[in-house]
């Protein structure tokens, strides 16, 4: 039988509990948190509590010798006690009224013995507190163990009802099994008076098969008999055509030769058809081959042509690729006074036309150079405004390039560069909306050829076109991208 217990960790202890409940092991936890009882504002473990008792700053101090309290009642009560300026007798620091003075002096013993029946009814009720902390304590390890023999009664509840059920299966089984072998038997019955029904036809059938028997062998005797006299008048009749065949025979020898004689002359007409025939073929394959050759040279301007397309349109992007490599350089050049090492922000005008042309010939756009930090190391950004791959037509795509440099001599391999690229909002300049996206470039030398793309990667970052063409991030056909890498790491390795 299965458990029905199952397994957890229990937050307090952090043990892994598999035979008992959630609820059952809360109860009886060494680890679970209570307050103090004292009310100290402490939550302590249950299994230090007693500890705590004897520590917590609240607890119950009966240290005090009762005669020393009462020392200090009389002292407090005195007749030696300060009096005002006035006269008055003074009672914890405060003077007493002139009339209180009698009540004072007369009834010193009666306030001291008060004062001590109070002092035991105090002890008595922290003895009764005792004693109810004490009888708590039982009754609660009374429910734990009547939360556990309830579980236990839960469980051979379970069991007594899971054999209750098999009985009720083990019953309906046999009874089953009672109807069926019933419905055998009745089966059984039925089949053999339909057999014996069966046997009782077969023998009436043979019966009546013997009797056809008897009446086809006496129809076979008058036919054998009928038979014997077709036969021979069949081999008279023979006799006659066998003469009627010679006479015919002697005609058709006849009619042959004439035929033989028209046959050879088809035979003539057939041959000269033949050669003309053959004539016509022979014409028919010289135009067969000059249509073949017709074909081929067609088929093979058909394959220049598609070259020549194929390389038209790497002509072509090419072109555009170099005269976006163009203004890209140009911005570079203006830009260069602007931008600082680890820090540019790179403007692409024309932002539609571009977006077309990447839609129509997959080219990419090229940040201006930048450095990672003074004399470090020689960085470009990369943008696929179309995508690529899977995501073609969705994102954009970027990453950074990592090229060969002056001073990467200088500098430490592999590299692991490490920044933020973010595409300004250019309509709320109060409170931008700017997309941020971290990037990563992890290369072992410089012109290292990128993995393939990945979301989860931060070598490439991915930009929906749904967010990016919305209005905030396009102004006047213009974006602009900015980039910040992290060169704290870096600038040690080559300063001067």
């Amino acid at each position: 039988m299965t458990s029905n217990y199952r397994p957890f960790t229990c937050y307090f202890c952090n043990k892994l509990i598999e035979r008992e409940t959630e609820r059952n092991h809360v109860t009886t936890c060494g680890s679970v948190l209570e307050p103090c009882p004292n009310k100290c504002g402490s939550y302590i473990p249950r299994n230090v509590k007693v500890k705590h008792m004897q520590e917590c700053v609240n607890r119950s101090s009966n240290t005090l010798p009762r005669l020393t309290k009462q020392k200090r009642v009389e002292q407090s009560i005195s007749p030696s006690s300060p009096t005002s300026s006035t006269g008055s007798p003074i009672y914890n620091g405060i003077p007493l009224p002139p009339n209180l003075k009698p009540y004072h002096d007369n009834n010193t013993s009666v306030i001291t013995n008060k004062f001590l029946s109070l002092e035991q009814a105090f002890t008595q009720l922290q003895k009764t507190t005792d004693t109810i902390r004490n009888r708590q304590e039982q009754l609660q390890a009374r429910i734990i163990a009547y939360d556990a023999q309830k579980v236990h009664n839960e469980k051979l509840l379970y069991q007594s009802q899971v054999l209750l059920e098999w009985k009720k299966a083990v019953d309906m089984q046999l009874n089953n099994l009672n109807f069926e072998s019933n419905q055998n038997a009745k089966i059984r019955s039925e089949n053999e008076r339909k057999w014996s029904a069966i046997i009782d036809d077969k023998l009436n059938l043979l019966q009546d098969l013997t009797a056809n028997l008897n009446t086809h062998k006496d129809n076979f005797l008058k036919e054998q008999l009928y038979n014997r006299e077709t036969q021979n008048e069949l081999q008279s009749e023979i006799k006659k055509f066998e003469k009627f065949y010679k006479q015919e025979n002697a005609a058709v020898c006849a009619l042959w030769n004439d035929q033989g004689k028209q046959i050879d002359e088809l035979k003539e007409n057939i041959t000269s058809l033949v050669s003309t025939l053959e004539d016509q073929r022979l014409k028919q394959s010289t135009v067969v081959f000059d249509l073949r050759a017709i074909s081929q040279v067609s088929s093979e301007n058909a394959e220049k042509l598609e070259i020549q397309e194929k390389e038209l349109k790497e002509l072509k992007k090419g072109f555009l690729q170099l005269k976006v490599d163009v203004e890209m350089l140009e911005e570079a050049s203006n830009s260069k006074e602007h931008g600082v090492p680890g820090h540019i922000v790179w403007k692409i005008s024309d932002f539609a036309m571009k977006m077309e042309t990447a839609k129509s010939n997959n080219f990419t756009l090229k940040s201006p150079i930048f450095y990672s930090h003074p004399y470090g190391y020689k960085i470009r950004l990369i943008v696929y405004l179309n995508g690529i791959k899977k995501w073609k037509g969705r994102h954009l795509i970027a990453c950074l390039h990592v090229l060969k440099g002056e001073y990467d001599l200088m500098l430490t391999w592999p590299c692991n560069i490490e920044g933020n690229v973010i595409i300004r909002d250019l309509q709320d300049y109060a409170s931008p909306r700017n997309i941020t996206k971290f990037i990563t470039a992890k290369r072992q030398h410089a012109d290292e050829d990128t993995e393939e793309p990945q979301e989860s990667s931060s070598n490439y970052i991915f930009v929906p076109h749904s967010q990016l063409l919305k209005s905030n991030y396009v102004k006047e056909d213009t974006i602009f991208i900015e980039i910040k890498l992290n060169s704290r790491k870096h600038q040690e390795e080559t300063s001067l």
